[in-house]
């Protein structure tokens, strides 16, 4: 089970990280 949810958070943040350089974009155009 550990290891399920340590895959379940990398992938958490890796989409937190996609989203917030989704939003740095926004902000710098």
């Amino acid at each position: 089970m550990d290891l399920v949810v340590g895959q379940l958070k990398a992938t958490a943040t890796s989409i937190t990280s996609i989203f917030e350089a989704m939003n740095a974009q926004k902000n710098a155009s």
